[in-house]
């Protein structure tokens, strides 16, 4: 499945429309690096919110701004394969805070697994309650940023 840039954004903007009430009740957007960043960074700039980056180096997450002054991190991916990456952001972020932290996770798309739930309208995982927007189903999932050659090679595999 390809998702090209103008049905990112599309679906971005539904996004922000649909999670409004929880995205303007946290303290602060949390992107996770590489594919989240569009998202982190359009989401700060529309709801006027600090943006920290989370990253993973060497086997570590590092958070770039200062996670010590919110208290509701909204924490957001473009795409949830198997809910690993969102689990290891929320629990590293939760145990380097210094007062207790709520975070709330956020993806634009998830894939069909057998931890997700319907609820509304909506998916959401078991995993730290998650929300997801938008489920697919398909394997393989190429995004517009992604590149022509991963493309050719058939995709991104989760």
């Amino acid at each position: 499945m390809y998702i090209s840039q103008r049905k990112f954004f599309k679906d971005l903007r539904s996004f922000a429309k649909y999670f409004k009430d929880i995205i303007k009740d946290s303290d602060c957007i949390c992107c996770i690096s590489r594919g989240g960043l569009i998202m982190g960074v359009y989401l700060s700039h529309k709801f006027n919110k600090p943006l920290i980056i989370a990253a993973k180096e060497k086997n570590r997450w590092q958070f770039l701004g200062d996670i010590n002054n919110y208290r509701k991190f909204l924490i957001v991916d473009e795409i949830c394969d198997s809910g690993v990456t969102i689990e290891e952001v929320c629990c590293s972020l939760s145990t380097r805070v210094s007062k207790p932290a709520l975070m709330i996770p956020c993806v634009l798309y998830a894939k069909l697994t057998d931890a997700l739930v319907f609820d509304e309208g909506r998916f959401w995982s078991s995993i730290f309650n998650m929300k997801a927007f938008r489920l697919v189903s398909n394997r393989w999932i190429t995004f517009w940023y992604e590149g022509k050659q991963k493309r050719e090679k058939g995709g991104k595999n989760g």
